[in-house]
Formats: structure tokens, sequence, C-alpha cells
């Protein structure tokens, strides 16, 4: 479940 977590804060950070 981390990496869900992990994968949705990093599409956040690199799309901003």
């Amino acid at each position: 479940l981390l990496t869900s977590a992990v994968s949705y804060f990093t599409v956040l950070h690199t799309m901003n």
C-alpha cells in the first residue's frame, strides 16, 4: 500500500 501513496505523491510532485 505504501507504493500506492508514494506513486500518487510522486505524480503530484512531478506534475508540479
